[in-house]
């Protein structure tokens, strides 16, 4: 359907209108146009993970794991604005094992991980500051998504024994 004639749009959002682009992909009928922006994203990530294990004796075991994943991405997903995404998430374990015999195993782990999360919308069009919707911002609207900052966002120890060869037993000696 295409409008029968001019739109009228009120003064105080044609600022608004004007930080738009036209289209630049063609008419798509019914009065829209349809945009595509070039940018590529990009992602960034520096991975790591480290794993120690030790034999004391034939009846008693040591492991230690500590694992770094730091990453970064912007996308050109909105019409003015990017999405930026940064993560930073580090776990550390270790784990002992000890074989009393072969009907009694204690095995104990504990483990610790930190996880940072942040999600924000940067604009790539220059606002005014007079349009900006939070006075003082930089950015037309933004959003926060912000998650695991805690220091202690998980914190686990787990122990276990095991007496006899039953099927809920996870004896090696099996």
């Amino acid at each position: 359907m295409d409008p029968a004639g001019p739109i009228t749009v009120a003064a105080s959002v044609k600022p608004y209108l004007a930080l738009y682009p036209f289209p630049n992909a063609g008419d798509i009928g019914g009065g829209l146009g349809a945009f595509i922006r070039g940018d590529s994203g990009q992602t960034n990530e520096n991975y790591f993970s480290v794993r120690v294990d030790h034999n004391f004796s034939s009846k008693d075991t040591l492991f230690g794991r500590y694992t770094f994943d730091d990453s970064n991405s912007v996308k050109p997903d909105h019409v003015i604005s990017n999405t930026i995404l940064e993560g930073r998430n580090q776990y550390v374990g270790i784990g002992e094992t000890h074989i009393f015999s072969p009907h009694l195993l204690n095995n104990v782990r504990v483990a610790y991980d930190r996880s940072k999360v942040f999600g924000d919308l940067l604009d790539v069009t220059q606002v005014p500051q007079s349009l900006v919707w939070v006075p003082g911002q930089t950015v037309l609207g933004s959003f926060r998504d912000i998650g695991g900052l805690s220091p202690l966002s998980d914190h686990r120890v787990l122990g276990s024994r095991c007496r006899g060869d039953g099927p809920h037993c996870d004896n090696p000696l099996r």
